[in-house]
């Protein structure tokens, strides 16, 4: 199993600051949507520390993701220089020793309206004293997909739907369209701008992404439309 670490050959080094940054994701086309990962950590206790950032402006600006007295997450709230120590602390971070490896959650859905939502992991030591580190797995962000019932429009069409992995768009509109297809957490897997298929068909392919629910989204200059697509 591959995990991401700070240092899988011995302890991390001092005085370091390093990130594990996430892509970009859509999480208007999910529900519920939720920060998932395993971790498990050995770091200087109130000196050597993990925290997670986000961003919603494409990694322009960053913020502490959450806090030490939400469920699930960090166990230590101590600010930068606290008891004197921790000066590398933002108010929220992970520290101290936990060998096991543990599921982590964040319920995302006060960013439920975000189309550019980021994260990171952020590992940050002093000047003396290391351990081994932290060890970082299965990070994901799930969801339930978007409900589109009241989105159909029957100026695009898609069939067959259900498909193995080919799906044909039928438009009547005369104005050009983009479409882009997210996969479940949100994940931009296939993107087109500008096309011109005013009573023709475009085919969408899929055949290299695994069986389940897709959201596909259809723009136009005056119109968002979407639709479920299911990969058999």
């Amino acid at each position: 199993t591959n995990v991401y670490g700070t240092n899988l050959n011995g302890n991390y080094a001092d005085n370091t600051k390093s990130y594990l940054v996430s892509e970009c994701f859509d999480l208007t086309t999910v529900t519920s949507p939720t920060l998932e990962f395993d971790m498990a950590f050995e770091l200087e206790q109130d000196w050597d520390i993990v925290y997670i950032e986000y961003s919603i402006d494409q990694g322009v600006s960053w913020n502490l993701l959450g806090s030490a007295t939400d469920a699930n997450w960090y166990n230590s709230g101590l600010t930068s220089g606290e008891n004197n120590t921790c000066y590398n602390c933002p108010g929220g971070q992970w520290t101290g020793f936990n060998s096991t490896m543990t599921h982590y959650t964040y319920d995302l859905s006060a960013f439920g309206s975000t189309t550019n939502f980021m994260y990171r992991f952020v590992f940050h030591s002093d000047q003396v004293v290391n351990e081994e580190g932290a060890i970082i797995d299965n990070p994901i962000i799930s969801g339930s997909p978007l409900s589109t019932d009241s989105f159909i429009d029957e100026t695009f069409k898609v069939y067959p739907n259900p498909s193995t992995g080919i799906f044909n768009l039928k438009t009547n509109s005369s104005q050009p369209i983009s479409i882009s297809v997210l996969d479940i957490t949100g994940k931009e897997i296939f993107n087109k701008q500008n096309l011109n298929i005013s009573d023709s068909t475009y085919k969408i392919n899929l055949n290299n992404y695994y069986s389940g629910v897709y959201i596909l989204n259809i723009q136009t200059s005056t119109t968002r439309t979407i639709k479920k697509l299911i990969v058999k």
